[in-house]
C-alpha cells in the first residue's frame, strides 16, 4: 500500500510503500491475518512521526468488475479496516474520489483522464523524489488535497480552480474547504465553536 505526507517542515512530500505478508494460507482466517498485519504496519508508518491532522483515503473502486476485480472485495475490507482503526484512535479521516484526483491535477474534467495520464502532472506540481518502484503516484495528489483541506503550502499554488475541483472532498464533520483561494488557509480545518456560533 502506497502511502505519502506532506507537514510543513519538509519541503518534499514523503513517501512510503507498505508491502503486504506473503498469504500463509488461502483460507478466510488467512487472509484476515494478512489483513491484519498490513494495518497494523500501515498505522505504524502514518503515526510514526505523531499524530496526523489529516488522513485522506482515496475511495476503493473497482478497477473491471466484480467478476473480473477478484482481489478488489479485499482491496475494500483493507481499506475499510485501516479507515476503522483512524476513527478508533480519534484520528480524522477522508476520502477522495479517483475522478476527482485525475481532474484537479490535470485541470480537466474528462471522465477519461487516467491515473497514468495524471502522473505527469503530479510530477510537475510537485517535487517527486525517488519511490518504490511499486509505489503509485496518485497517493501524493490524494496527500496533497489532504494538505489544502488542513492548510499546508506545498509546491503547487492553490487557485478558485483547485477549491471548485476538491469541493466534493469528503472531509470529516466540521471541517471546511474555502470556495475562494483568498481565504485559503485561513478559513481551512475544522471549526472552533468560536465560528460554529457565528
Amino acid at each position: 500500500m502506497s502511502i505519502a505526507a506532506f507537514v510543513e517542515t519538509v519541503k518534499n512530500p514523503l513517501t512510503k510503500f507498505v508491502s503486504a505478508p506473503p498469504l500463509t494460507e488461502k483460507t478466510v482466517a488467512g487472509h484476515v491475518e494478512r489483513m491484519n498485519v498490513t494495518v497494523d504496519r500501515v498505522m505504524e508508518s502514518v503515526m510514526k512521526n505523531g499524530t496526523p491532522e489529516l488522513v485522506v483515503m482515496m475511495t476503493p473502486m473497482m478497477t473491471q468488475g466484480i467478476h473480473r476485480d477478484g482481489s478488489g472485495p479485499r482491496r475494500m475490507m483493507l481499506a475499510g479496516e485501516i479507515q476503522r482503526r483512524l476513527v478508533e484512535q480519534g484520528i480524522p479521516v477522508g476520502e477522495i474520489a479517483p475522478r476527482t484526483v485525475t481532474s484537479w491535477v490535470t485541470d480537466r474534467d474528462s471522465p477519461r483522464r487516467t491515473f497514468e495520464a495524471a502522473e505527469g502532472s503530479i510530477r510537475q506540481s510537485w517535487n517527486v523524489g525517488k519511490t518504490d518502484a511499486r509505489f503509485r503516484l496518485t497517493t501524493i495528489a490524494v496527500a496533497a488535497a489532504g494538505a489544502v483541506a488542513v492548510g499546508i503550502t506545498t509546491s503547487r499554488k492553490v487557485t478558485n480552480d483547485d477549491l471548485s475541483r476538491l469541493a466534493t472532498l469528503e472531509l470529516p464533520t466540521g471541517w471546511t474547504l474555502p470556495t475562494n483561494a483568498r481565504h485559503w488557509p485561513a478559513k481551512c480545518g475544522p471549526k472552533t465553536s468560536e465560528e460554529g456560533a457565528a
